[in-house]
């Protein structure tokens, strides 16, 4: 194996340590936390049903104009409008390539390579 695939290996195992600390740290300042909460419990309860209700009725209000709002930009205005507060932008469709299918055609018609572009690789880290 070489230097820098041991370097990399060392800094995942490193990273993986930080990220338990973290989560250590997190459970620990839950357990704290949730001790206070256990007093106040009842009290939090009763806020939340007073308001929850009326946030609930809210937010199917505002779901439903937001809705008629991206219809109405979407399908029949298609362009921008702007409030005073907020404003539905408007985006044409994007459009789409079926990459599988151009490949194909690329071996009957190798002249559309000229048009293919390769991106960076990306990279995720993730549990093992």
């Amino acid at each position: 194996m070489d230097h820098i695939s041991v370097a990399t290996i060392t800094r995942l195992d490193e990273l993986s340590n930080l990220r338990d600390e973290v989560s250590r740290l997190e459970a620990k300042r839950k357990e704290v936390l949730d001790e206070i909460v256990i007093d106040l419990a009842p009290q939090i309860k009763a806020v939340n049903e007073v308001y929850d209700e009326e946030r609930e009725a809210l937010q199917s209000e505002i779901h439903e104009l937001d809705n008629l709002i991206k219809d109405s930009v979407g399908n029949l205005i298609k362009g921008t409008v702007k409030g005073e507060f907020l404003m539905a932008v408007y985006s044409k469709p994007r459009v789409t390539w079926d990459g599988s299918g151009l490949l194909g055609y690329m071996v009957a018609h190798p002249e559309i390579k000229a048009f293919k572009r390769v991106g960076k690789p990306s990279v995720s880290i993730r549990r093992v």
